[in-house]
């Protein structure tokens, strides 16, 4: 019987973790598919710009929005996680601002 009862504790912990990482792994695949199509938009137009120097200039600038992009889209996964309740990996995001700013700081550290 012990054996059972620990069985029934391990599918209520399964059930409570699976859609915060399914959330997870939707989220990380988003951001890199964010980052592969602005690598692959920069790639294709940096070589029309007048100088390299230039075309540097605006692939940074490229990438810059694309992290940004990705900032936004986990800032939606915390807001999301948040009113779902998923984990509690989020304590106290109360609103949209709350969750970006939150999204900035762990998306740059």
């Amino acid at each position: 019987m012990p054996n059972r009862i620990k069985s029934q504790e391990w599918a209520h912990i399964d059930s409570q973790l699976l859609v915060p990482t399914l959330l997870t792994f939707a989220l990380v695949g988003a951001s890199v598919l964010v980052h592969y199509e602005a690598l692959n938009i920069l790639n294709k137009g940096v070589h029309r710009l007048p100088s390299p120097r230039l075309a540097l200039v605006a692939t940074m600038f490229g990438l810059l929005l694309a992290h940004v992009l990705e900032i936004w889209l986990f800032a939606v996964g915390y807001w999301l996680a948040t009113h779902l309740e998923l984990g509690g990996f989020t304590p106290g995001l109360t609103d949209g601002f709350d969750t970006v700013y939150y999204s900035a700081m762990v998306y740059t550290t």
